[in-house]
This record gives structure tokens, C-alpha cells and sequence, in this order.
């Protein structure tokens, strides 16, 4: 980048929340996938370069950061199709996904000098813009994994029935996840680090060198 020591710091998390549904066949009306889609939020933090920096998420040479982290949590309605009683403090389970619920969220955080000038402001703008625009699209990525796992039977062995269920909705939530996390969260990653090589080589507009970093960088899968 133009100006040393301003740097992008990606903090790329998937957050994973396991919800144990009721084992009865009772809520037939729920609907298979729903997706709740929390706005991205965006805080600005200022910190002095001269101060303690030990809140400050910085590396060595970096004068700014930007730190997002998108998050995808899910909640499953199932039913258990079979249960074995294997040994003495041992069961497997076999569970079929009837519904699914997800949660996206995406809050990033901007961390500037106080002396921070025009163009680095802008340009940590920039990788708040290439969060936002992946987003924007996200939640197509997260209902098409949500939807594959419906109807699924997930398998998994426990000390108890509940442990083993446990254990099953987690390799469902974490397949779901994943997925999120390949098409999304990585997508950022990547575009924003072809932002940052851009910069370096020719400085410039942080607007049309986000345009730049999107057309050469993005997944055509998203």
C-alpha cells in the first residue's frame, strides 16, 4: 500500500450454535430453512500510536487495521430414525435434519491512528466496502448448504442418547458452516488481499481499486 504500516488484518470466524430440537414429529409446519440475516455493523475505533496499543489488534509496521468476522449459527429441528445401545455408556444415533434455522452476522471493526490522514481512512474504507458487498450476497450461499442438509441423516456415537445427538447436529452445523465459510468469509480474505497488492503497485482511488480487486479476485461460484 502507499502509505507504510497501514495494513489490513483479516479475522475471518464462523460461529457455530447447536440447537437441540425437539425429538417429537409435532412442528410439521415449521419451515424447512429460515435464515435471519443481521445487518452488517461497522465501529470505528481511534487509538493513539504513542499510547498503549495492547487493545489494538496491530502487527509489527501497522498503522491501521481492519477486522471482520462473519458468523453463521445454526439451530436444527431433527428426528432420531435409530438408536443402538453399543456398550455400557456407549450409543449411536442416526438423525434425519427436518428444519434448519440460520443466523449470519458480519460485524466489523475499523481501527484508525488519531492522526490518521485522507487517504488511509480511505482506504481502510475500502476493505469495509469488500466486506459489504460480500455480504450483500451471502445469505444465498448459507440457504443453498442449509437446504442440502435437510432431509439428511447425520450418525454419531455418545455416552448417552443426547450426547449422541449432540454430536450428529455438530457434523451437520459444521458442514453447513464450512460451506459458508469457502464462499464467504474466504472470499473477503482473498479480495481483499488482492486490494492491498493493488495499492502497493498502483496507488490510488480506494474506490476503483476495490472495482479493480473485485473483478479480478471474486468467486464466479458466489
Amino acid at each position: 500500500m502507499k502509505l507504510p504500516g497501514s495494513k489490513i488484518k483479516t479475522m475471518l470466524a464462523i460461529a457455530i450454535g447447536f440447537g437441540m430440537a425437539t425429538f417429537m414429529a409435532s412442528c410439521a409446519q415449521q419451515k424447512p430453512v429460515e435464515l435471519k440475516k443481521v445487518p452488517l455493523s461497522v465501529e470505528r475505533i481511534r487509538f493513539n500510536p504513542k499510547g498503549d496499543l495492547s487493545n489494538v489488534p496491530l502487527n509489527e509496521n501497522e498503522g491501521a487495521v481492519t477486522v471482520w468476522s462473519f458468523g453463521c449459527k445454526t439451530d436444527f429441528d431433527f428426528d432420531i430414525v435409530e438408536k443402538t445401545f453399543l456398550t455400557k455408556n456407549d450409543y449411536m444415533v442416526t438423525i434425519k435434519i427436518k428444519s434448519c434455522k440460520v443466523e449470519l452476522t458480519a460485524p466489523v471493526t475499523v481501527y484508525l491512528p488519531d492522526d490518521a490522514d485522507k487517504q488511509l481512512v480511505e482506504h481502510e474504507d475500502g476493505h469495509v466496502e469488500i466486506c459489504r458487498r460480500i455480504y450483500a450476497t451471502a445469505d444465498r450461499q448459507a440457504l443453498i448448504a442449509a437446504s442440502q442438509a435437510v432431509g439428511k441423516t447425520y450418525q454419531a456415537s455418545g455416552r448417552s442418547v443426547d450426547e449422541a445427538c449432540q454430536k450428529a447436529v455438530e457434523d451437520a452445523s459444521l458442514t453447513i458452516s464450512q460451506t459458508y465459510h469457502d464462499r464467504a468469509s474466504m472470499a473477503v480474505n482473498r479480495i481483499s488481499e488482492a486490494y492491498d497488492i493493488l495499492d502497493r503497485a498502483e496507488p490510488g482511488n480506494a474506490k476503483d481499486l476495490v472495482e479493480k480487486a473485485m473483478n479480478r479476485q471474486i468467486d464466479t461460484r458466489m
